[in-house]
């Protein structure tokens, strides 16, 4: 059955928010499309989803009950916001989801971003130099014992190493790293100017690249240090974010 309802979804990068265009009729038959692409999008483990319902004719307002379910904390992934933007005749009906309800995409994205600033965070921003993987390694350190979870500390430090590393062999360009300290979460996320999906199997240096003493081991090993691992490469094609979960607990 066709249904209708058309989604265009919108990675940010730099926001940490992906969002979620719906257009066309919204209704108890298309309602489980929304739902499905609502999760693949909180299982990449953004800060935070807007879907924004603006461009849909809501038949069924019931029918987004659901929605609520989505993005909830799960044994490997933290919670992910559901911001919803819908027409005011809507509202009532959604924000009995204990949701974030707007009637402008403007809004929705600035409480996005108050979600984010809530939580515990530290930022490097780096270049891409051989001193930046110990950079990051020194303030996952400093900030796993601020926050009291020393025991998972060596994994992060391991990962975000691996993550920066991958960054300044390959990808050129400056980076950012971020770990977010989120619903018993430690969430670290390094991005980057490169629009190229992460390399694997980072086996050499590539032509005129820049030198570095560190030798990446590859994202084989984040796989195996992390609850859970992925990348997000941004709506405009130029930026990509990769991301791993930590438990906050050593691994057995």
């Amino acid at each position: 059955m066709v249904s209708g309802l058309l989604t265009v979804v919108r990675r940010h990068v730099d926001l940490d928010v992906t969002l979620i265009e719906a257009s066309g009729a919204l209704s108890t038959h298309s309602v489980p499309e929304l739902l499905a692409a609502l999760q693949a999008c909180a299982d990449e483990c953004p800060s935070s989803v807007v879907v924004d319902l603006s461009g849909c004719e809501v038949e069924s307002p019931a029918a987004l009950s659901a929605i609520g379910g989505v993005g909830r904390a799960g044994s490997v992934l933290p919670s992910v916001d559901i911001v919803l933007v819908a027409a005011e005749t809507v509202v009532p009906e959604v924000g009995l989801l204990g949701l974030g309800v707007f009637e402008r995409p403007g809004d929705a994205l600035a409480s996005a971003a108050r979600y984010r600033s809530r939580h515990q965070m530290v930022r490097l921003d780096f270049e891409p130099v051989p001193g930046a993987p110990a950079q990051a390694r020194d303030l996952i350190r400093s900030a796993c014992q601020d926050w009291d979870m020393k025991p998972v500390a060596p994994d992060v430090e391991l990962v975000a190493s691996e993550l920066v590393t991958n960054t300044v062999l390959y990808s050129g360009t400056a980076g950012t790293m971020e770990l977010i300290n989120r619903d018993g979460f430690l969430r670290l996320r390094v991005s980057d100017g490169n629009g190229e999906p992460p390399t694997r199997d980072p086996v050499g240096m590539p032509p005129g690249g820049p030198q570095t003493t560190e030798r990446g081991r590859g994202l084989p090993l984040v796989q195996l240090l992390s609850a859970a691992w992925g990348y997000l490469i941004d709506h405009t094609g130029r930026r990509k974010a990769v991301w791993a979960t930590f438990t906050g607990r050593p691994r057995r």
